[in-house]
């Protein structure tokens, strides 16, 4: 089963840059629990998935506010 990836990028763009990792994965793990048929190595993707696309956030906010 493929993670939902669309649906990830959605909850962690609502996310501040500033957000601990932790906190991140955290909120998936949450989220992901309360689905049928998702298993813990789906959780683990979900929530790797997840930071990249957080640290991907970073990486344009450090980009925009460190200037070109």
């Amino acid at each position: 089963m493929k993670i939902p990836k669309q649906a990830i990028e959605f909850i962690v763009n609502r996310f501040h840059v500033g957000t601990l990792d932790a906190e991140i994965a955290q909120d998936i793990r949450r989220r992901a629990r309360h689905n049928v048929g998702i298993t813990e190595a789906m959780v683990r993707r979900m929530a790797s998935y997840a930071l990249k696309v957080h640290h991907a956030n970073q990486d344009v906010y450090n980009l925009i506010m460190g200037g070109f």
